[in-house]
């Protein structure tokens, strides 16, 4: 993995991030151009996480719009599907299961013909029911309906914090834990160590949420973005397909497209 020292100016304070990667992502409703995502290319960011699915039960169409954005300015693509599910089963596009959620966004990936490989799913929020139980049968189905796709060979993360991955679906359920987890604490901490308590099956964080809503980039022009930090060293895989195996696969996709 490619080591980097790089300098970020965030909220007044300087910021050095070494033998790590700077991600970052968003999930607020607003469109970075072309030239604003190359800007934060050129000031050393890796991956970017855009929202494409939203938990109304709907496609995030500025999501995808970023999507295309950052893939325009070279970006590597990550994507986060944040699930419908609730309690009256109230979704805009009528599909309720994990499955048919999953599915949705595969079947657009394909039929776009995105060299995308990798999904978040955020467990997060007051909007999940209050039965764990059904609870972790939602994102199991979601998570095998992702591993097991007939078309294309995809990766799964869970984003979430200890706090909320205890009130969905408790603190002790470890069904999900060979999936690697993108940790969300904001503590303005560019590791994946500070602050962590292993909860949930996981004893290490691949991908760290340490800043939300940061507005003070200079290339955003006040658009919020949120600061990642991301270390294959630390990160635990126990799965089949893991994130720093379709990081090599990916970036020889790239090559062998541009040798072309």
């Amino acid at each position: 993995m490619k080591s980097y020292i790089v300098t970020l100016f965030f909220l007044g304070t300087l910021i050095v991030l070494t033998n790590g990667e700077p991600v970052f992502d968003m999930t607020s409703n607003f469109t970075l151009t072309v030239d604003q995502f190359q800007c934060l290319r050129h000031t050393e960011f890796g991956p970017f996480v855009s929202r494409v699915y939203s938990s109304d039960g709907e496609f995030d169409e500025i999501g995808w719009q970023n999507l295309y954005n950052s893939m325009a300015a070279n970006f590597f693509v990550d994507m986060l599907i944040v699930p419908c599910f609730n309690a009256k089963q109230s979704c805009k596009n009528g599909l309720i299961s994990g499955a048919d959620q999953a599915n949705a966004v595969i079947n657009r990936v394909i039929k776009e013909d995105l060299d995308l490989y990798f999904f978040y799913i955020e467990i997060q929020g007051n909007q999940w029911p209050s039965n764990k139980t059904a609870n972790q049968a939602f994102i199991l189905d979601m998570i095998n309906t992702i591993k097991n796709a007939t078309v294309g060979t995809y990766g799964v993360g869970i984003k979430t914090s200890h706090k909320d991955w205890s009130a969905i679906v408790g603190s002790t359920w470890t069904g999900a834990s060979t999936e690697i987890l993108y940790w969300v604490n904001w503590n303005g901490k560019p590791d994946v160590t500070t602050g962590f308590i292993p909860f949930g099956g996981w004893t290490s964080v691949c991908l760290h949420q340490y800043a939300g809503n940061v507005a003070t980039n200079n290339c955003t022009a006040g658009v919020p973005i949120n600061y990642d930090y991301h270390s294959d060293g630390a990160c635990t895989c126990g799965d089949s397909i893991c994130y720093k195996d379709l990081k090599k696969h990916r970036r020889v996709q790239r090559f062998l497209k541009r040798s072309q």
